[in-house]
C-alpha cells in the first residue's frame, strides 16, 4: 500500500487499508483495530553534488579475503565448518561480487556469506547477496 504523502493522518491510513481490504477480501473489518507492522523508506537528498560514491571508503585492518586468514565458521550439515575469510564491509566492491564464504564485519554487525553465494554493494552501498549455485 503506498500512500499519498509524506505527512498522511493515521486515520486516513486505516482509511486506505479498509479499502483495500475490501477490494481484496470482499468486506471491510472497520471494527478492527490497524496495526502498521512495515514501513518502507525511501528517501531522496537535495544537496548539491552528493552521492553514495563520494563517501569515503576506508580499508579495514580486518583484511582476510586474499591471504587465506580468517575464523572458523559454520555452515551447516551440508557444507560444515570452513576456515572463512572476515572482511571490513568498507572491503566490499560495487562492480566486483565477492564469492562466500565469508564474514563481513561492521560496527554493529556481521554479515554471514554462506559457500555458493556472492556478496557486493549496491549504488547506495546497500550489500546484495547472490546465490549463485
Amino acid at each position: 500500500m503506498q500512500l499519498p504523502g509524506p505527512r498522511t493522518p493515521v486515520a486516513a491510513i486505516a482509511e486506505i487499508f479498509a479499502r483495500e481490504h475490501e477490494r481484496t477480501y470482499g468486506h471491510r473489518a472497520d471494527a478492527d483495530p490497524v496495526q502498521i507492522v512495515n514501513v518502507r523508506i525511501v528517501a531522496r537528498t537535495r544537496r548539491d553534488g552528493f552521492s553514495a560514491s563520494a563517501v569515503p571508503r576506508h580499508k579495514s585492518s580486518m583484511r582476510g579475503h586474499f591471504d587465506g586468514s580468517g575464523r572458523n565458521a559454520y555452515f551447516g550439515p551440508h557444507h560444515g565448518i570452513h576456515a572463512t575469510p572476515v572482511l571490513s564491509r568498507f572491503e566490499l566492491d560495487r562492480e566486483e561480487p565477492c564469492g562466500g564464504p565469508l564474514l563481513i564485519e561492521e560496527y554493529d554487525a556481521t554479515t554471514l556469506v554462506p559457500p555458493g553465494c556472492s556478496v557486493r554493494l549496491d549504488h547506495l552501498d546497500n550489500m546484495v547477496i547472490r546465490i549463485d549455485h
